[in-house]
């Protein structure tokens, strides 16, 4: 029997998972459908009423990238606690592989709003990441660290990006995404949809529902019941 699924508009997603702190949330629900809209506004003589519908279209492009980037800031959170922990010694290399999952989707998105300065330090950090995912050394060091770091820095400053580091919730995480990888049910493609949600701890994970999940992420709830469920059931144990 096919199951009836419920989509979870982000409206709703985002402020039970991280706080209700954004604006105007029927904005939200279809940003990417505003913007095009937008883009594909016809180009009019500058009459009266060209000129009052050109400044109705500038606020609304001005009132976008506010959105967005209020969005994008919730969702670049983690990526800011992954830093801090591999900072704190933590030089894991699969940490960084979840970091380019975080980035690297939302990189087209943030060019097609418009956001130079912000594409511009993704892009630079996304590079420097490459560069640590392919080197066939097994952990980072020092000198890597500090070129993500500082590779992060204008992320973290046009994005005005500020998370509480939390070590230990990293470290778990890092434990349950080494056993998803290990575990052949779980594929690599579904692996990276969930973690380029940006999941700040496992408690996120335990705590929230298939159908946040699924809106969150896009796979198939069936598929997420079980990644929610080996989250439920981790602990650093399981890969040891």
């Amino acid at each position: 029997m096919r199951t009836n699924t419920q989509t979870v508009p982000v409206t709703k997603v985002l402020p039970s998972l991280f706080g209700d702190n954004l604006k105007d949330e029927d904005f939200l629900s279809d940003l990417d459908k505003a913007f095009d809209r937008i883009q594909i506004l016809p180009k009019e003589a500058p009459t009266k009423k060209g000129k009052a519908r050109g400044k109705k279209t500038e606020k609304g492009l001005a009132h976008m990238k506010t959105t967005f980037v209020e969005i994008s800031r919730v969702h670049l959170r983690p990526v800011l606690r992954y830093l801090k922990a591999i900072h704190l010694g933590i030089p894991s290399k699969e940490l960084c592989e979840i970091v380019h999952y975080v980035v690297g989707p939302i990189i087209g998105k943030t060019r097609k709003v418009g956001l130079i300065d912000q594409t511009k330090a993704l892009i630079g950090f996304q590079r420097c990441l490459k560069e640590v995912v392919k080197n066939s050394a097994k952990k980072l060091t020092a000198e890597q660290s500090a070129k993500l770091s500082k590779s992060f820095d204008p992320v973290q400053k046009s994005f005005e990006l500020d998370y509480r580091g939390h070590a230990t919730a990293v470290v778990n995480l890092l434990g349950y995404y080494k056993a998803l990888r290990k575990n052949s049910k779980f594929s690599e493609d579904n692996i990276k949809k969930l973690f380029a949600i940006g999941i700040p701890s496992l408690t996120m994970l335990r705590k929230s529902s298939i159908a946040e999940l699924v809106s969150l992420s896009g796979i198939h709830p069936n598929e997420v019941a079980l990644l929610r469920n080996q989250a439920r059931n981790f602990t650093l144990l399981s890969i040891v």
